[in-house]
């Protein structure tokens, strides 16, 4: 139930209570220390070995490792938090601490997003040149890119680290993504935990921790552009060097264009021709990935983004693109010459360069790298007096490079995001697919069109598998999450289901119809009910409103009330009004922002504990404002416990897993 990073937030933790353990290992400096962090948490669908109990364990090894070395340099501690999947609790409360933030002078935190894969360092505090060198200088087996920081950035997730972050102290964030299927699900276990990704994970936060301790606390002054070579080297260089090579590179190529279209007599209009090949190539494949959202969704896989199918759909997507680069050469085959295919290309490298050095500067080593080869190259060309032909080892030694840098983004890109977004999807799979569109150029115009056709019909074969196919299964479950819902208000009870399809197991089971006429978010505060089914009311606590006071202020009112759950073990509450309806929101005297969803605006409680909150609203009108609480509590009533029997096999718990609903409607 986590509405996003920025404050103010949609989600209060107004009552919360969190058990955080911190455990110091003395050194000869005491101060600044170092601390590693990982959450102890889980959330209620799933046991959390991976995400993140194997991040606590990591730690304990690491503790014990660095005591068996004797006395310290400095002191080193342990931070155990509380809380996280409910919106960083244990952190926050930690970072409000001015005797901590005082102390600590780096954090190492140690995360998870799946239960296998390379760890990765995805996260640094800005700048961080300093944090990178001693990575580079400590990790054997690096595994980085400025790229996911970049990218992790603009999303609304985050991690302990953040908090530590916002609160001036410099850190690093190790995790493993791959297997993201079981996520925050119940085969987040050992069982399905790799032990070699808990190898690596170890071997990172160990040797950079020793790093720091023989060499202290990393000075970071620039913000850096970085990335690993093949796991076994990290280049990195400042984010304005990044710039200023962009640059020359930039102008270093248009005149080594110039000067190579005027040695081979090269025609501009050609190049053109062949750099449109490559316009439409990239076109169409995305394209072809929005024309392949709509029909991912009715497969559900908006909903699970790592489906069963997930190979036979990426093998659809490369060879849709490849058809598309195909395609494109084919319609420009006049022009689709070997040099002025590797010239147009050239050129597409540049206007990527120049895009990204502008939108997403801590990217643009992914085109760098590749335009270096190409200069170097193309000047080694020009002075040996080469053949023409003989450009090709210089697309040779681009296709490599490029390879080499651009496949592990792209496979890192699968797993963090899956079929979630599928025009991104294909446009990656054209980007892989780019370099090798100039040795098109050297098939005759018939080997084109038969290239263009079977790549084109290997598309319509995968996806048409990929149609027909379970897109779940026991690896890859669908997330089905049950609730039992009880209006208080109308005296009504029923079943709920937050899954685009109902499982298999419910068929003549459960008699769930489509939700259609009912769009408020009942699972958390965001996700709505897909599916409903009839229920017998069952006696539950139901939460309070009550009214504490009301001022006018012309065509405004302040209402404040007393929100309580009727439980103790009450995992939320959420308020909702209709839509616009809420100027501002307090909860004991911090400000949320509501989210608009549906016709509702809405803010949440986190553990709002027996006593509950105060909370004042500030509202649009004098009418009566209708207003809906609803209390989230963890688990099913026992006589609808089993119901979890028909989930078993293509379908699991996910999240907050199995929900009891209570709701009740007031007139303010």
């Amino acid at each position: 139930m986590k509405c996003g990073s920025v404050a103010p937030r949609c989600l209060i933790e107004a009552r919360s209570v969190v058990e955080n353990v911190v455990a110091e290992i003395p050194g000869r400096e005491r101060t600044p220390a170092v601390a590693l962090a990982s959450h102890y948490d889980s959330v209620p669908a799933g046991p959390g070995a991976a995400d993140d109990t194997i991040g606590a364990a990591v730690m304990i090894e690491v503790a014990r490792a660095l005591r068996s070395q004797g006395t310290l340099a400095r002191s080193v501690w342990l931070l155990f938090t509380d809380g996280e999947e409910m919106g960083l609790l244990g952190a926050r409360v930690l970072a409000r601490d001015p005797e901590l933030r005082e102390r600590l002078g780096l954090i190492v935190n140690l995360e998870a997003r799946g239960t296998a894969g390379a760890s990765l360092l995805f996260e640094t505090s800005t700048p961080n040149d300093g944090l990178l060198r001693a990575y580079a200088r400590s990790v054997e087996r690096p595994v980085t890119s400025s790229v996911f920081y970049a990218a992790y950035r603009e999303l609304p997730n985050d991690t302990d680290l953040s908090v530590f972050v916002r609160a001036g102290l410099p850190g690093v964030n190790f995790a493993f993504i791959e297997g993201a299927t079981r996520y925050h699900t119940p085969e987040d276990d050992v069982a399905h935990l790799s032990l070699e990704s808990v190898q690596h994970h170890g071997e990172q936060a160990l040797a950079f921790v020793r790093d720091v301790l023989t060499h202290g606390i990393p000075r970071s002054e620039h913000p850096s552009v970085f990335f690993d070579v093949l796991g076994r080297w990290l280049v990195q260089f400042s984010l304005t060097k990044a710039r200023t090579l962009t640059v020359a590179v930039v102008a270093l190529s248009l005149v080594l264009i110039g000067v190579l279209v005027r040695r081979l007599r090269l025609s501009w209009l050609r190049i053109g021709g062949s750099f449109a090949a490559y316009v439409v190539g990239f076109a169409l494949a995305v394209a072809f990935g929005l024309a392949l959202d709509p029909a991912l969704y009715r497969l559900h896989v908006a909903h699970q983004p790592w489906p069963a199918t997930t190979p036979v759909l990426l093998a659809a997507l490369y060879a849709g693109a490849f058809a598309a680069f195909a395609f494109g050469t084919s319609l420009f085959r006049g022009a689709f010459e070997p040099a002025c295919a590797f010239v147009a290309e050239w050129g597409a490298l540049l206007v990527f360069a120049l895009a990204t050095a502008w939108l997403l500067p801590e990217a643009v080593f992914l085109w760098l790298v590749p335009l270096l080869v190409a200069v170097i190259g193309t000047v080694g060309f020009l002075v040996s007096r080469a053949p023409a032909s003989a450009l090709a080892i210089v697309a040779l030694g681009v296709l490599v490079v490029a390879t080499v840098l651009w496949v592990p983004h792209a496979a890192l890109t699968v797993h963090a995001f899956g079929f979630a977004l599928p025009a991104l999807a294909a446009g990656i799979a054209a980007l892989v697919l780019f370099p090798l569109v100039p040795f098109v150029a050297h098939l005759g115009e018939r080997t084109r069109r038969i290239v263009a056709l079977g790549c084109g019909a290997a598309c319509v074969a995968f996806s048409l598998l990929g149609s027909l196919l379970p897109a779940h299964s026991a690896g890859a479950p669908q997330r089905a999450n049950i609730g039992y819902h009880v209006d208080a208000t109308r005296g009504a009870a029923r079943l709920l289901l937050d899954a685009p399809s109902v499982p298999p197991g419910f068929h003549g089971n459960v008699a769930f119809t489509r939700n259609a006429d009912d769009r408020y978010p009942w699972f958390g505060i965001i996700q709505p009910a897909f599916f409903r089914a009839p229920a017998d009311r069952l006696e539950q606590p139901v939460p309070s409103i009550r009214e504490l006071s009301r001022e006018s202020r012309a065509s405004e009112r302040v209402i404040e009330i007393a929100l309580a759950p009727g439980s103790d073990d009450a995992l939320s509450l959420v308020l909702g009004a209709p839509r616009g309806a809420l100027l501002e929101a307090f909860v004991e005297g911090e400000r949320v922002v509501p989210l608009d969803v549906a016709d509702w605006s809405l803010f949440g409680v986190v553990s709002p504990g027996a006593a509950g909150v105060r909370v004042r609203l500030r509202v649009r009108g004098e009418e009566p404002l209708p207003v809906r609480v609803v209390e989230h509590r963890s688990g099913l009533p026992p006589r609808y416990r089993a119901l979890s029997v028909f989930r078993n096999g293509p379908a699991t718990q996910s999240q907050l897993g199995d929900l009891t609903m209570v709701s009740t409607d007031v007139r303010l």
